[in-house]
């Protein structure tokens, strides 16, 4: 910015950082931050934790090679010495590994770091990178750089316009682009109604709907029943992991995933991307055994997949809807639980 006369430059990566960081439940005042990334990024990590109290170590694939300006600030260590590290309470990528389009990318693996209490990836595309996926299933709290984004916009904004912004501001706009982004993933049993219901979500919302199974169906030229028959389950998991993987780039959906997907870890961790993941749950003496679904043709079939898939569609739900009579009903109840 200008002032007095002169260019002023600012780095609003520490401020916007912080704001992130103070949102945690674990503190960052006293604990020991590990920050993944030697550049710029993990610069602003480094600053920003010190800033609120925590020690900070700088972790770099060439510990060798990082500058000595960094090495003055904080201990910098391999990847292998931080997984032989104990006392590490939070763990920030400051590295682009698992931003879009590269979502499968990850930095560390969190088995080997099982003192961990939080996550925080400064990424904010996708909405959930792997390691904050992984970071959830594990229990831990997690932060994407969304806020982190929005903070920093506050900040720059505060720089531009020369006065001080309502940081109450970050958490809403934070969730309004976030919904604007993301796709809504309904997940659940064979005839649950996420088809009914994601149609009649997306046309309340103005949104593109995508029914996983109707594509598929599309491709093959065959019915899944059919397709089952032909080349097997297996194959056919395989085609809709794929599909999935394409799904996960995208953005601004309603999409309405197979019974099955949550079979698979992965489909789960690329749908939930970019995707809010919905369990649409009905009572089991609801659900109805048809003819055009290879493993729900009766009642029987039905039982078995729910005692099988029961625990994953939990596990794997950012929000669990009983459905309603109507999918009108359900899709008003769907708009609630995310407004």
């Amino acid at each position: 910015i200008k002032k007095d006369g002169k260019l002023q430059g600012h780095n609003t990566d520490v401020t916007g950082l912080k704001m992130l960081l103070q949102k945690l439940k674990t503190p960052v005042s006293g604990n020991r931050a590990a920050v993944l990334g030697s550049g710029g990024a993990a610069r602003a990590a480094l600053t920003a934790v010190s800033e609120l109290g925590g020690k900070a170590v700088i972790v770099s694939r060439s510990p060798e090679k990082c500058a000595e300006d960094l090495k003055d600030k904080a201990e910098v260590i391999s990847y292998e010495e931080l997984c032989r590290l104990r006392g590490t309470d939070i763990l920030i990528n400051a590295t682009p590994l698992g931003m879009s389009p590269d979502i499968d990318g990850i930095p560390v693996s969190l088995e080997n770091l099982p003192e961990l209490k939080a996550v925080v990836d400064i990424i904010a595309n996708p909405l959930r990178t792997r390691l904050v996926f992984e970071a959830q299933q594990a229990g831990l709290e997690t932060a994407g750089g969304l806020t982190m984004l929005v903070a920093q916009a506050l900040a720059a904004e505060e720089l531009f316009l020369g006065k001080t912004l309502d940081k109450g501001l970050i958490g809403p706009c934070a969730a309004a682009i976030a919904a604007e982004s993301r796709n809504i993933v309904l997940t659940g049993m064979p005839s649950a109604g996420k088809s009914t219901t994601g149609l009649t979500l997306a046309e309340k919302l103005g949104a593109e709907f995508t029914d996983m199974d109707t594509v598929l169906t599309e491709r093959f030229g065959i019915t899944i029943a059919e397709y089952f028959k032909k080349y097997g389950e297996n194959a056919f998991r395989a085609e809709e992991t794929a599909l999935a993987k394409e799904l996960s780039l995208s953005s601004g959906k309603v999409i309405a995933a197979g019974g099955g997907i949550v079979k698979n870890r992965e489909n789960l961790r690329l749908l939930g991307a970019n995707g809010i993941l919905i369990w649409l749950d009905r009572d089991i003496d609801q659900l109805c055994a048809t003819k055009d679904r290879p493993l729900s043709q009766s009642a029987a079939d039905i039982a078995a997949l729910w005692e099988e898939r029961k625990d994953l569609y939990k596990k794997y739900a950012d929000i669990h809807i009983l459905s309603e009579p109507t999918a009108e009903l359900t899709a008003a109840k769907i708009l609630r639980s995310i407004s």
